[in-house]
């Protein structure tokens, strides 16, 4: 098959991401660009830095110092390292001598800005902390674009501009140069004493002018300022000033000793030296702002103003509790504190060195420190109001350049420069969906758009894209329009990404794409991306994405079948790349696919591109982070027809169909579908991607062996519930189960079925009890215990088996419970003495054996004798259900009649009266022990009447002992008196009234009342067990 060329994840691209987002770290740090070669071999050891915009330098101890561009690449680009640097030689900067021995100086302190008038060039400015001594030098940007340029390229002879500050300015004892600020044309010195000097550079004559910024003295804090220095009465603490620039004539100064003065420049003469300064006190101190707080600010590190100049950040010393500590605080311009932390991983903070604090415009804000040789990355989440910390690799970023942290322009993330020579691109993603202050950009929200707005920007869009284009290496400035917080702006950004993709064609496809990645890089070079919405980056996505299957397209169809005439090529455009296939599709299937090998072919190397470009390209080059976004030209109503018509094709013909496309077009119907449902949210979207589903999976498991695995991952991806679970239970009894098996599942899909609703448990259970797989349902049940609670108490097949669950959870009073119920509803006798034994053993393990559980092995002691006399009884008979007590008694004395033998009498007649004890009421009882004791009487009836005719004279105790060993009455006489538990039954006086009146006559009743008197009465008590049924 054709492929388009593409950036594959290769080992070294894998190797540019030096720390990966995972769940548990929201990091993500890539390597975008390294140091000009030069500098490659002495990188270690550089003592000073600025950076501004593409432009950056730095300083070295010998005294050279370099000046390049930076050129950033995402991960999917190579990465080159630059020849192209500047450099210059300025021995008074040096810290070493020509021997190599240190220098008694300091590092200098470096800073770039633009040049005045000209905008292709950048003025540097080197400042000597000790003498004072500034150079300014100007470095067009032909000096670091030259092909001629190299790494032997000999030190060139800068134009340079000097000046000696402490001249003009008296220094004190001890007193240094301590910061220098660059903003536009502003360029402010802040002394150790609190001392801001502006410099004024002017080309005719050439010079660097110097001059002190302090209250005009006929302004109306000329009172305030006019009466004390700096150092008069300021000389405890930290003095350097920090400046923060507003603008190029406006900034904010901030020191302990001062607090927050916000200054005015305003030139005197136009392009003179002289200017008035008009302050405006924020806050005269900060002991006031803090005075609330448990702690004392002693020292102000670093700071940086927020995007939207309302509020500064600050890397602060601090007192607490007798000790030092490092805070990160925010205030407001104005002095009040927004929030403060307390950095307490850093025990000592004197040993700590902040080596930058930036600002992004989302709101959230990157400190960078280095602690025992460790770089470590702080971000401040403001909306969250919380800290997260990252160190970053020593092995990669053992250190940082100094002063060369700045915002990223592609991301809201942090750009630095590691030690080892790599620029990296550091951001925390956790931000990208939940902050959304201060962004500089935002989607117009119930707003109409002004046509006319839109078409004014995309034309400023157009023609800044083009000299970038065509001038590439060259920084052109951005327009202010693009600049501006316009609503319109995002519309405009897509609107003419659709332009660039609608001039492309099929015979220069390959130009179409680097119009659209050149676009992509100059508005992420610029800054106008990172504050694009999700969804406007989605469609720029999606756009590169149509391109890029339309290149795959055209690659195919001019190389491969270029002496094919199908006239193809001259219909394809990269735009609505979907009504092109379906519209080819059409045609095939007019002509009886007499050119199926092509057009299969066309759509794998197309549908291939796709998924290619979303691994490769969604997060290294569009910022993409989410899995899924807005609908895109895959989703389109023409691309979903297509991919429809074509799986329905293919389950009719499914020998025509290659399983490699058919896996690309059925993951491809799976998201197309997807995204309109997700988007449009309606039913109809939702039937229609339920249906592909269905008709889906069925066709890739049945394209190739092998291919469940597929069709599983996708199933779980968008989470089809039936195929997940035929697809498991088809590979149950399979080598490779442990894939396919459900359990690891439960925790992860935490959606619901598309049609039904269900969780992805219940719909688990539900699935498998249709099917009647009732021991599945069991075990699954075991993972969601509330959900199989529900399923078994709705289905009733599944109902009998509840005892399994519960006793898993060591609930044996509902186990007990559960066999009881089975035991009211089940067919056949054997099945309900199992229930009832087992309802017995569980009803002992009962936790409380309280009165109620007793009460309950009672009654199932009870129902256990009821089976086991209808065993005894009916073993002929249809055993199916349970008859009640009374039936038995029936059946007992109609048996008892029948019998041959006096031990199946006695048998019998044992039964009987064992049933009499499992009746619960009491007329009852008796109703029937008397009946069941009058058949027993009449079993011997002829004796029983013949010893009472003939009389017993002096023989009374022959005849009872005869009776009590030879009739069934005397043998069940016996037995009660055995069995206590046969006493509510055994005979007695009680009924002896109502027995004889049964079973004998007025002739000699005298007689035979006084042998049955004799016979029953008790001679000796005995316990034991029941004839029928032992103790469990």
């Amino acid at each position: 098959m054709a492929t388009l060329l593409r950036s594959p994840r290769s080992a070294a691209m894998e190797k540019r991401r030096l720390v990966d987002p995972t769940e548990q770290l929201s990091w993500s740090v890539d390597v975008v660009s390294v140091v000009p070669k030069q500098i490659v071999n002495k990188r270690e050891t550089a003592i000073a830095g600025a950076t501004l915009g593409k432009w950056a330098c730095c300083g070295f101890p010998d005294g050279y110092f370099y000046v390049w561009q930076m050129k950033t690449s995402n991960l999917n680009e190579p990465l080159e390292a630059s020849n192209q640097a500047v450099k210059f030689y300025l021995p008074n900067f040096a810290m070493v001598d020509n021997n190599g021995e240190q220098i008694d100086t300091a590092a200098p302190l470096m800073a770039l800005s633009p040049s005045q008038g000209d905008s292709e060039s950048v003025q540097l400015y080197i400042l000597h902390t000790l003498s004072g001594e500034m150079t300014m030098i100007k470095v067009p940007h032909r000096d670091v674009s030259s092909p001629s340029l190299s790494a032997s390229t000999t030190t060139r002879s800068p134009t340079k501009v000097t000046a000696h500050i402490a001249e003009d300015y008296d220094l004190q004892d001890g007193e240094t140069f301590d910061t220098l600020t660059c903003e536009g044309q502003l360029v402010v010195v802040g002394t150790s004493r609190g001392t801001l000097l502006l410099i004024k550079y002017v080309s005719i004559p050439s010079g660097l002018h110097p001059q002190k910024i302090e209250a005009n003295k006929s302004g109306i804090l000329d009172r305030f300022f006019g009466k004390r220095s700096p150092t008069e009465d300021q000389s405890n603490g930290d003095q350097t000033p920090h400046v923060l620039p507003l603008s190029d004539t406006n900034f904010l100064s901030v020191s302990t000793s001062a607090g927050i003065v916000q200054w005015n420049v305003e030139e005197k003469l136009s392009g003179g030296h002289f200017a008035i300064f008009h302050p405006l006190v924020r806050l005269d101190s900060f002991a006031k702002a803090l005075a609330s707080e448990s702690w004392q600010l002693t020292k102000i590190l670093q700071a940086t103003l927020t995007a939207d100049h309302e509020a500064f950040h600050a890397i602060v010393q601090g007192k607490a509790e007798g000790e030092t500590r490092l805070f990160w605080v925010v205030f407001d311009v104005n002095g009040a504190m927004i929030q403060a932390h307390w950095l307490s991983r850093f025990a000592m903070p004197d040993q700590v060195e902040v080596l930058g604090l930036v600002a992004c415009e989302n709101g959230t804000a990157y400190a960078a420190f280095t602690l025992n040789e460790t770089v470590v990355l702080m971000i401040l989440v403001n909306d969250g109001n919380f800290i997260q910390e990252l160190d970053l690799p020593p092995r990669h970023a053992p250190g940082l350049f100094p002063g060369m942290m700045k915002r990223d322009m592609a991301t809201h993330g942090c750009f630095l420069i590691a030690t080892t020579g790599i620029a990296l691109r550091t951001r925390y993603l956790a931000t990208e969906s939940q902050l959304t202050k201060r962004p500089r950009l935002k989607e117009s929200e119930g707003k109409i758009s002004s046509l006319s707005s839109i078409q004014t920007l995309v034309s400023h869009l157009r023609s800044h894209f083009w000299q970038v284009y065509q001038n590439q290496g060259v920084d052109r400035p951005l327009p202010p329009s693009l600049r501006q917080n316009d609503p319109n702006m995002e519309q405009a950004v897509i609107n003419f990404a659709v332009e660039l993709q609608q001039k492309g064609v099929a015979s220069s496809y390959k130009v179409a794409l680097d119009w659209h990645h050149g676009y992509i890089k100059t508005i992420q070079d610029c800054g106008i991306y990172r504050c694009l919405s999700t969804r406007a980056k989605w469609n720029l996505f999606a756009i590169g994405q149509e391109l890029h299957a339309f290149g795959a397209i055209a690659e195919t169809l001019l190389r491969k079948y270029k002496h094919h005439d199908l006239g193809w090529v001259e219909t394809l455009s990269p735009h609505d790349l979907g009504q092109w296939l379906l519209s080819i599709q059409e045609s095939q299937e007019e002509s009886g696919w007499s050119n199926s090998v092509i057009w299969n072919d066309i759509l794998e190397s197309s549908l291939s591109a796709l998924w290619i470009f979303q691994e490769d390209m969604a997060g290294p080059m569009y910022d993409i982070t989410s899995d899924y976004g807005p609908i895109g030209w895959i989703s389109k109503a023409s691309m979903q027809t297509m991919l429809h018509r074509q799986i329905c094709t293919w389950k009719k013909n499914p020998a025509t169909a290659p399983h490699s496309t058919v896996e690309l077009v059925v993951k491809t119907a799976f998201r197309s579908f997807y995204g309109s449902w997700k988007e449009t949210g309606s039913e109809s979207s939702k039937e229609e991607f339920a249906s592909i589903q269905v008709r889906s999976i069925p066709l890739l498991r049945s394209s190739s062996e092998g291919m469940d695995e597929k069709a599983f991952e996708l199933c779980i991806q968008y989470q089809f519930f039936n195929g997940i679970c035929e697809i498991s239970l088809a590979h149950e009894r399979k080598a490779d189960n442990q894939f396919f098996s459900l359990d690891p599942l439960f925790e992860k899909i935490q959606g619901r079925d598309l049609l039904n609703d269900m969780t992805f448990p219940e719909f688990v259970l539900q699935w498998h009890a249709d099917k009647k797989l009732y021991g599945h349902v069991l075990n699954y049940g075991v993972k969601c215990i509330s959900d199989l609670n529900l399923i078994l108490d709705r289905n009733d097949e599944l109902r009998q088996y509840k005892w399994i669950s519960c006793i898993r959870q060591k609930y044996y009073e509902q186990a007990t419970q559960s066999f009881l119920e089975n035991a009211e509803v089940t067919k056949g006798i054997e099945n309900i003495e199992w229930n009832l034994n087992f309802a017995k053993l569980s009803n002992k393990l009962v936790h409380s054996q309280n009165q109620s559980v007793l009460h309950r092995q009672g009654e199932i002691e009870r129902r256990l004798e009821i089976v086991e006399a209808q065993k005894i009884l009916c073993e002929c008979m249809d055993n199916d259900t349970l008859l009640p007590p009374v039936k038995l008694i029936e059946v007992a004395i109609e048996k008892l009649n029948e019998a041959r033998s006096i031990e199946e009498q006695v048998e019998i007649a044992v039964v009987a009266l064992t049933l009499c004890t499992t009746l619960t009421d009491q007329a009852a009882i008796w109703e029937n022990k008397v009946k069941v004791w009058t058949e027993i009487l009449l079993l011997n009836g002829a004796l029983w009447s013949e010893w009472a005719r003939g009389g017993f004279g002096n023989d009374l105790e022959y005849v009872r002992g005869e009776i009590l060993d030879n009739t069934v009455f005397g043998s069940i006489l016996k037995e009660c008196r055995k069995d206590s538990n046969m006493a509510r039954v055994a005979y007695g006086r009680d009924m002896e009234t109502e027995v004889i009146d049964r079973v004998y006559g007025d002739e000699n009743r005298e007689s035979f009342t006084r042998l049955l008197r004799a016979v029953a009465a008790p001679t000796q008590t005995g316990t034991g067990e029941s004839l029928m049924v032992s103790a469990f």
